[in-house]
Order: C-alpha cells, then structure tokens, then sequence
C-alpha cells in the first residue's frame, strides 16, 4: 500500500502496514477494502429512523412490567440485622457476648500486670 487507506468496518484512515484499525480494532486484510473513502461508508446515518415495530413495542412492554415486579418484590424484601437474622438463631448475639467478656478479660490482666509491674519498680528505686 503505497498511501494511507481506510478502515472498511468504520471508515478510519489507516497508514501503511496496519495490521489492525485504531479506531475499531477490525484486522485489515487487502489494498482494496482499504481503499474505501469514509463519506462512502456512513450513508445510513442520514436515513430518518423507522418508528417501532408493534412486537418490539410489546417486547419493551413485558421488560417494563417484569422490571417494576422486580423492583417492587426487592423493595418489600425486609431487611435484618446481623444481630436479629433468624437465619443465624441468636447465635450472633452469643459470639459478640464472648468477644465483649474475652475483651474485658484482656484489659483486666493487663491492667492486673502494669500495677505489679509498677510496684516492682518502685521497690527497686532507691529512697
């Protein structure tokens, strides 16, 4: 290819020895599907738009109505605490309990240590 070309799947310039479109990633293959001018390609977008067909009408009908019984059945669906799940029977409650005790357990023997601690630097200081 002796001069820049275009892409036949979006109509980007292409320099020589692309393998691959930069604008749409498409693989190019040839001179001659390069070649084409990008005015030539885009003539569908200055076509007035169909209006919708009466399925696809229907089809966006029934989407409509299975999102909105979706959204209302997610909406109703009551929302539990971790501590108050009936999945988990209480034992949460139980579990959080233990931890609480097994904390204060923790604080009282290092309070219990920092005091002994304390009293024998005290003895050791002369005075």
């Amino acid at each position: 290819m002796t001069g820049p070309g275009y892409c036949s799947q979006c109509g980007a310039e292409l320099s020589p020895g692309f393998r691959f479109c930069p604008g749409c990633g498409a693989a190019t293959s040839g001179t001659a599907a390069l070649r084409v001018p990008a005015a030539a390609i885009d003539t569908a977008s200055d076509a007035a738009p169909k209006p919708p067909s009466p399925q696809s009408e229907r089809a966006l009908k029934d989407f409509e109505a299975q999102f909105d019984a979706l959204k209302k059945r997610v909406s109703t669906k009551k929302s539990h605490s971790i501590l108050t799940d009936p999945e988990l029977g209480g034992k949460m409650r139980f579990f959080m309990m233990g931890c609480a005790v097994l904390a204060v357990a923790a604080l009282m023997g290092a309070m219990l240590f920092a005091i002994r601690f304390l009293e024998e630097v005290a003895k050791r200081q002369p005075g």
